[in-house]
């Protein structure tokens, strides 16, 4: 089977975070972003909270291909009603296996509100956050976009896997998952979507 390109545009229900952690691999990390002297966790939050948005050369924010290829494994884990494989006899059985190789997600994806969101128009969405290890918590600051829409563009290149699998399955991630920060998987409300 040739790979076959194909497009769905998600559009959302609920606002939705991000928290970009690559940004501590950048050369000057230790001098702009690690908390000063003196400085509050909450005045840190606040001054480094743009840089946790993923964004392209134009400073366009951006959603990342790992978000949907982990959302589509997810679904087949999480799901109550997974997808069976083809020729597939047991439960366990599932698409699974098919998505972690056979769907290729472009990267980069500009996220669109009545114009792209840039660094300079996403908003600061401030809570506490839980610290597992000491049970405290701290300030956080996180740059949110309330109406968003991407339009995805993605290749199947196994053929075992069909449009409307996605589909469905993108569907469901959308409604019970989410995509991004404090997303329902993770005890949220931020990143539903519907697909169409």
């Amino acid at each position: 089977m040739d790979p076959k390109s194909c497009t769905m545009v998600l559009d959302s229900v609920t606002p939705l975070l991000m928290n970009r952690g690559d940004f501590q691999l950048e050369d000057d990390y230790k001098t702009k972003y690690t908390k000063q002297r003196g400085e509050t966790y909450l005045e840190f939050e606040e001054r480094i909270w743009r840089e946790k948005v993923h964004s392209n050369s134009k400073g366009e924010v951006v959603a990342i291909a790992e978000w949907f290829k982990q959302s589509l494994v997810n679904s087949q884990r999480q799901s109550n009603h997974p997808i069976k494989s083809p020729g597939g006899r047991k439960a366990t059985d599932t698409m699974k296996p098919f998505f972690i190789s056979g769907v290729l997600f472009e990267d980069s994806l500009v996220m669109n509100g009545k114009s792209p969101f840039t660094k300079e128009t996403v908003l600061p969405y401030k809570a506490m956050c839980k610290i597992p290890s000491t049970g405290g918590s701290v300030p956080v600051v996180r740059p949110m976009m309330n109406k968003w829409s991407i339009t995805v563009n993605y290749t199947i290149l196994d053929q075992a896997i069909s449009e409307s699998v996605v589909h469905e399955c993108l569907e469901w991630v959308g409604m019970y998952s989410g995509i991004g920060d404090y997303r329902p998987q993770n005890g949220g409300s931020f990143g539903r979507f519907t697909v169409k």
